[in-house]
């Protein structure tokens, strides 16, 4: 088999950034490709040629092998009536997808246009090869889909078990690489993966585990459908505890990734922008810590902390209950009702994981 991840880009901007391609064997062995997004007319009519074409050119499989595609993009639009799907409340994307089909332009509003081509990327494909078809949708199986959606920016704290640097810094580079290596990711230079790498190895990775490792990987969200012609909410292919590795931490490392936590809030200007940590919500009485993605969080220590976009800005403070069970909770002001109520969130009778709410957050 062969693993593929894909970190897009627009393909609506004024000179669209290549995509960069991340290729895993069965042995974890790496290499990286990169492709151009053709004109607009070809992203808009949902023609997959530009990348099936270098796939089976760069990536030959033989006859009895198969091609696995794990993208960094929603796969489709939110159920209708709703303005984000399932799987990126869950898990805190920045970027919310709408019920209605964005323009395929930039206009300014956030993401637009990197939501509308991934939308028409995975149209595209799905209709391109039976191999690839979308997990979920109408009953496929893990094991049968060769189509996924990923989520990097969920996936380094569960993977590395403590806050990573920034994934554009050498430290973060070096951290990430470190983290594959663990992973027994094989590869074949010395040189630094670039932080889109980084994220479409991450993609690549979840996919291999699909087939190797099943038992440690999670489908967050709800299964796809067609409804007028697109597909809508999906999963997001996730790793499960189990996969973590414990990365130890270099003192330079531990020392700019503090650095970056105290950076005043901004707008994400990647998908994938990791300034931001996730804060997941799944207790109406206390935060969690031992949520894989509160995994940053300190017993004993008290945070301030503000929600950055795609959130409205709210001071939020967590206050250490050392009683709680392992001393693994915290106490948060205002109340997580009431913290759901602000940022326009439904408070349903009982919070899980399950409907589990994800905050971007910084400290400050």
């Amino acid at each position: 088999m062969k693993f593929v991840g894909i970190d897009l880009t627009s393909a609506f901007s004024a000179s669209p950034r290549p995509i960069d391609v991340a290729v895993l064997d069965d042995q974890l062995n790496a290499r990286f490709l990169a492709v151009a997004w053709p004109k607009a007319a070809a992203v808009i009519d949902r023609n997959p040629n530009f990348l099936t074409e270098m796939l089976q050119k760069e990536v030959p499989v033989k006859s009895s092998e198969r091609m696995i595609l794990a993208i960094d993009g929603p796969q489709g639009l939110a159920a209708v009536g709703n303005s984000m799907r399932a799987c990126e409340r869950i898990l805190g994307t920045p970027g919310r997808t709408p019920s209605t089909l964005p323009p395929a332009e930039e206009t300014g509003a956030p993401f637009q246009g990197y939501i509308r081509s991934s939308i028409d990327l995975f149209a595209g494909l799905a209709g391109a090869s039976p191999n690839w078809q979308l997990s979920g949708l109408n009953g496929v199986g893990n094991f049968e889909a060769g189509l996924w959606e990923v989520f990097p920016g969920a996936e380094w704290g569960v993977l590395a078990k403590r806050r990573l640097p920034l994934k554009t810094t050498i430290a973060g580079r070096k951290a990430r690489r470190d983290l594959f290596e663990a992973l027994r990711v094989k590869f074949t230079t010395q040189a630094l993966p670039t932080p889109d790498q980084n994220d479409a190895l991450v993609g690549a990775y979840l996919a291999w585990c699909v087939h190797n490792r099943a038992s440690s990987i999670e489908f967050v969200g709800v299964a796809p459908e067609v409804t007028n012609g697109e597909f809508r909410e999906g999963f997001i292919l996730h790793a499960g505890s189990p996969l973590g590795v414990n990365l130890s931490a270099t003192e330079s490392a531990v020392a700019l990734s503090a650095g970056a936590l105290e950076m005043p809030p901004e707008v994400a200007r990647d998908w994938n922008d990791d300034q931001a940590l996730l804060l997941m919500l799944t207790d109406y009485g206390l935060v969690h810590g031992t949520e894989r993605e509160n995994a940053w969080l300190i017993p004993g220590r008290n945070y301030t902390l503000e929600t950055t976009s795609p959130h409205d800005s709210l001071r939020i403070q967590l206050v250490h209950a050392a009683t709680f069970s392992g001393g693994q909770g915290w106490r948060v002001y205002p109340t997580t009702r009431n913290i759901l109520a602000q940022l326009g969130y439904p408070a349903p009778q009982h919070l899980k994981r399950e409907n589990a709410v994800t905050l971007r957050v910084v400290m400050v």
